[in-house]
């Protein structure tokens, strides 16, 4: 498989510049209801699955490279799904995953690979996926800061979800660092860019998302 190499992703340059671009109106909410996720992932609950993501989580709960942030993720991914046919179990995993294992909030070396072997020793355990998903899985945590562009459609997707929550870091979103053309759109980059503006906290943080956690921790806050 050859990948095309970008520079450096937004997260690296994130922590040393800030750029605003074109930002869409603030204060409006979005305008499509929240895609739910399944209650439980092949009979194991989901609530446990993200209380032992929380138990070792690092950073602040509800901060940048948290919970609200994996959320947004995953409800991007749902939206490219449909028309790039990515796994929806991957999809859901990586956007659990793939920054559980920071220790900073801004240039964090190795922590996509860390999110990757983390969630090897959850497989079996908290989560159960065959081994051509679970490949695919580990390679979009390993590799989603290397600002790669190619890549398996489902992996394309994990990293699109992501970098489409970028205006939170005050990076717009730019469709050459984009993977896919369904993420290209410019309707869909608007919808995104707006919601991690805005700090959006899918219903779902408070329902099936759920873990126990001090308040204090709540930096952000899905509401």
């Amino acid at each position: 498989m050859i990948r095309t190499h970008r520079p450096r992703d937004s997260e690296s340059r994130a922590a040393r510049t800030i750029r605003v671009v074109d930002y869409p109106a603030r204060g409006r909410r979005q305008d499509r209801p929240s895609l739910m996720p399944p209650m439980t992932l092949t009979g194991v609950s989901l609530n446990l699955l993200l209380q032992a993501i929380r138990d070792q989580y690092q950073l602040p709960w509800w901060g940048l490279h948290g919970v609200t942030h994996w959320a947004r993720v995953y409800e991007n991914g749902l939206r490219l799904a449909d028309e790039t046919g990515a796994d929806r179990d991957v999809l859901l995993y990586f956007a659990l995953l793939h920054d559980a294992k920071r220790i900073n909030e801004a240039w964090d070396q190795g922590h996509g690979l860390r999110g990757a072997e983390y969630a090897a020793t959850l497989r079996g355990s908290h989560f159960d996926m065959a081994q051509r998903p679970f490949n695919l899985l580990f390679e979009a945590c390993e590799h989603h800061t290397d600002g790669l562009l190619e890549a398996d459609p489902t992996v394309q997707t994990c990293w699109d979800a992501d970098r489409l929550d970028l205006a939170r870091a005050r990076i717009l979103p730019r469709p050459e660092q984009l993977c896919s053309e369904a993420a290209r759109k410019p309707e869909l980059i608007a919808w995104a860019t707006e919601r991690s503006l805005q700090r959006w906290g899918p219903a779902f943080l408070d329902d099936a998302w759920a873990t126990d956690g001090p308040a204090a921790e709540r930096g952000e806050s899905p509401s």
